[in-house]
């Protein structure tokens, strides 16, 4: 894979990601998990996530192609974010120019799912 700098150097300062490959995005920065305390998240309509997701969208333009919004969960209270980022200040620029809290700015260390287990047993099964 082509280092970031010679992204850049290809691209200027734009790295175009295929939608869907983000695993070449993280290896040149990390992922981030952001709660954003809401009352009542889940209660707010279509209209009201759209607008607040365009808001996003917005800022995301303004501040570069650094920081991706890769996607969020809707709960009662609580918005919890996923992005892909060079550093949690730029995530708190975006929260801050946006409107809207970050709460916790959490990096991400590992990602683990099913076949993390699956993983581990074919490691046993073999040594």
């Amino acid at each position: 894979m082509e280092s970031e700098r010679r992204l850049r150097a290809r691209h200027g300062n734009r790295i175009n990601v295929p939608l869907g490959n983000f695993a070449q995005l993280e290896r040149l920065m990390p992922k981030y998990l952001i709660e954003r305390e809401i009352p009542n998240a889940g209660a707010l309509s279509a209209a009201e996530l759209k607008a607040i997701s365009q808001k996003s969208c917005s800022v995301l333009k303004d501040l570069g192609p650094s920081i991706q919004w890769v996607q969020s969960y809707v709960t009662e209270d609580k918005i919890t974010c996923v992005y892909i980022a060079p550093n949690a200040d730029i995530i708190r620029e975006h929260a801050k120019r946006g409107g809207f809290p970050a709460d916790r700015v959490l990096e991400i260390a590992t990602i683990i799912d099913p076949s993390t287990a699956e993983i581990n047993e074919l490691s046993a099964f073999s040594a």
